[in-house]
């Protein structure tokens, strides 16, 4: 029978749901909870529930793991996002243009004539 790609359609579904309602989630709930807390938590129901090998069982968390995991990645895009730069440690002596004209690229050794 087909469970394997049934249960993948039903883990996609919870993830579409759990995404259209992600905003809600994150703001009742927090963006610790939601991003990195209820994920571990899906991980860890997860691997005792897949080692049981009950197939029931298995489609009930692997629906929760879903609806769960669905905002962990844009969670952690966002807060990847926001670094400073500067506080990251990350310095780049070339990062600054000085301007776009020709005496800039040659001041930097830029030689575009052939």
């Amino acid at each position: 029978m087909a469970y394997g790609g049934v249960i993948v359609f039903a883990f996609s579904l919870c993830e579409i749901a759990a995404r259209l309602h992600g905003e809600s989630l994150i703001r009742r709930f927090g963006e610790m909870c939601i991003g990195s807390s209820v994920i571990i938590l899906g991980g860890v129901v997860l691997l005792p529930v897949v080692l049981s090998q009950n197939l029931t069982l298995i489609s009930v968390v692997v629906l929760f793991f879903g609806f769960v995991g669905a905002n962990f990645l844009p969670t952690a895009m966002r807060n990847a996002a926001e670094i400073d730069l500067e506080k990251a440690g990350v310095n780049d002596e070339n990062s600054e243009v000085d301007g776009l004209d020709i005496s800039s690229h040659e001041e930097r050794g830029y030689n575009f004539t052939n």
